[in-house]
């Protein structure tokens, strides 16, 4: 089935399964890893600011697990910056995008305290394609 066959019906009972629903939540896959490691070895980096910076998330990284950053600055920004593994690009239609808000949200705010940092532009993504 292409997206395009599929209905907001299918898709609304895919974000409401198990499966969907843990893959889903990052602050229980978080909490699950600080429980094993020590807060200096984590490291948690979002697509967001890989996006915005990936030269300074690269050297971010480097510096994390202990490597020489200085080679991140002979990378073009660029190549660093080309997409891998891109999806369709479909929009999310906003009854999607409704639905998605209301389940998430709490876990969002969870998370946004955990991490310490604001994560309030993940509910106010409009379903756009590279829109804010």
């Amino acid at each position: 089935m292409t997206i395009d066959e599929a209905s907001h019906l299918w898709f609304l009972d895919h974000f409401r399964s198990a499966g969907s629903r843990r893959r889903g939540d990052y602050l229980s896959c978080i909490r699950r890893w600080q429980s094993v490691y020590a807060d200096e070895q984590f490291l948690t980096i979002m697509f967001d600011d890989i996006i915005r910076d990936p030269v300074g998330v690269l050297a971010l990284l480097c510096r994390h697990l202990g490597v020489d950053a200085n080679w991140v600055g002979q990378v073009p920004s660029a190549k660093l910056a080309m997409p891998v593994f891109a999806g369709p690009g479909h929009d999310l239609p906003e009854p999607l995008l409704g639905f998605l808000r209301v389940v998430y949200k709490p876990m969002i705010n969870q998370l946004s305290e955990l991490l310490g940092r604001d994560l309030s532009p993940w509910l106010d993504w409009d379903g756009k394609r590279g829109g804010g």
